[in-house]
This record gives structure tokens, sequence and C-alpha cells, in this order.
């Protein structure tokens, strides 16, 4: 994110810049995780690391919402990499969806 150019040329509120900061940081976490279970989900085909994943990508879409909306400054950059974000999120969760039930019937659960 650009929070770190931003908090560098613009005047922050004291307390703000922190939780902007934390709320990067937690994204990345959260995106790792979400990636390595989904990751996990489709080479094993398993359908618990998918609901793992999908239940993260919810946390991740919320992120990218506060982050649009709740953020001191929103760049353009941001809002259109936020955006995108939400987009390639919301498509990976239908695909795991498909994915689940695919596995579900193959596996017979």
């Amino acid at each position: 994110s650009l929070v770190f150019f931003v908090g560098y040329y613009l005047p922050y509120p004291p307390s703000a810049l922190g939780l902007e900061v934390f709320q990067v940081f937690l994204y990345a976490i959260i995106e790792a995780i979400r990636i390595f279970q989904a990751s996990n989900g489709n080479k094993t085909e398993q359908t618990g690391p998918l609901l793992i994943a999908m239940f993260l990508a919810v946390g991740t879409i919320i992120i990218n919402v506060v982050l649009l909306q709740l953020q001191t400054y929103v760049l353009r950059i941001d809002f259109v990499i936020n955006l995108v974000s939400i987009v390639f999120v919301s498509l990976e969760m239908l695909l795991s969806i498909l994915a689940v039930l695919t596995f579900g019937k193959e596996h017979g659960f």
C-alpha cells in the first residue's frame, strides 16, 4: 500500500498513521495465510483448506473496503489497487465454491 509514501509526504493525525500501518500488516498476514490455504486445498483437492481460504477472503474484502472508505488519504492508485483486489478475491471465492462442490462430489461428501 502507499501508506508509507502518504505518511511521509502528507500530514497525519497522530493516531491515524499507526492504525493504517497496522491494517496493512494485518492485510498482508491474512493474504499470505489465505493464499497458502487456497493453494494447499487445490493441490490436495481437500475442502477444508478451501473453506478456510474462503473465510479469510471475507476478511480480505473487509480490509479492502475499510482501506477504501476509512483511510485518512485515499489516492487514486489506492482506489484502483483496492478495487482490483476486491474483484479478484471475489472471483477467487466463487471459484473456491465451485471447487468445494466439485471436490465434495468426487470424494463422496
